[in-house]
């Protein structure tokens, strides 16, 4: 009675259209190992437009299901374009960086840089951090240290320790003035540090061995 009263409802639920039941349904079933299920159900939630069931269904055929479900990158990102298509900002940037890399077939790294682009407008860190990242190298960009910079802020402007070590990287190596800025990568790299980012906490412990920016402290330079 119970199994029958749960399949008239997710009937009720399908033919009625209702896409938030249908993504809550997906997680459910995902959540309980039922990846055939939750994939039906992500897959009808897709076909609504709902960028977010795309975005899980991304997720789920790039990296596969232990002992359920091989992975399909093909599928994957099949589903990763439409999320970023539909304004999935995560899937915009995750999109980005697989072409970058050149694992999308047929589509040259140029259009991966859009991908990050828009996702770094609509105010992803992670991709203003990629993207400050692709001006100081100047491969896939123009080389262009203030734009480099620009992005870099942003992103730190939301706390993300990447982008404050890539801060403290950028003045430690004179990016702007062609000299360090000691007392500035110091700045950056601590925030970064605080909040466990490894490449920082070792920027840092460098500078106070050798007294770069702070004074000389083999202690401080230990921790």
């Amino acid at each position: 009675l119970h199994l029958s009263i749960r399949r008239q409802r997710q009937m009720c639920i399908r033919d009625r259209g209702n896409v938030a039941a249908m993504v809550m349904l997906g997680e459910v079933h995902r959540r309980s190992g039922k990846i055939q299920e939750s994939l039906d159900w992500f897959k009808m939630a897709a076909k609504k437009e709902n960028k977010y069931s795309c975005s899980i269904l991304a997720q789920i055929y790039i990296n596969g299901v232990r002992d359920r479900l091989e992975p399909d990158f093909t599928q994957g990102i099949k589903w990763l374009r439409r999320a970023a298509e539909l304004g999935h900002v995560r899937s915009m940037s995750a999109l980005g960086i697989h072409i970058i890399k050149g694992k999308v077939k047929g589509v040259e790294p140029e259009e991966g840089v859009k991908w990050v682009i828009k996702a770094a407008d609509n105010g992803l860190a992670s991709a203003q951090t990629n993207l400050g990242g692709m001006y100081i190298d100047g491969g896939l960009t123009e080389q262009d240290f203030l734009k480099a910079k620009k992005w870099f802020q942003m992103a730190s402007s939301q706390n993300f320790p990447r982008a404050q070590f890539e801060l403290g990287l950028f003045y430690l190596e004179g990016r702007e003035h062609g000299k360090p800025n000691y007392k500035e990568a110091v700045k950056w790299y601590r925030l970064a540090a605080r909040q466990g980012n490894n490449r920082a906490q070792f920027a840092l412990g460098m500078m106070h061995m050798d007294g770069m920016g702070v004074n000389k402290d083999f202690r401080e330079a230990y921790k």
